[in-house]
Order: C-alpha cells, then sequence, then structure tokens
C-alpha cells in the first residue's frame, strides 16, 4: 500500500470517528 492510500485511509477512518463522536462521545478520538 502506498504512503497516499494510507493517508486517504486514517483520513476517512478520522474523519468517521469525528463525525460518529457527535452521536457518540464515548468513541471519541483523544489526539
Amino acid at each position: 500500500m502506498s504512503l497516499n492510500a494510507l493517508a486517504r485511509q486514517l483520513l476517512a477512518t478520522y474523519a468517521a470517528a469525528c463525525s460518529g463522536a457527535s452521536l457518540n462521545e464515548t468513541s471519541a478520538p483523544e489526539l
């Protein structure tokens, strides 16, 4: 997997976690 693909995967995962945090704050990632 290329670095670009990996970065996009991490961004997509983080974006999904952030959008889900508004509904379920317990799943909010700690940065």
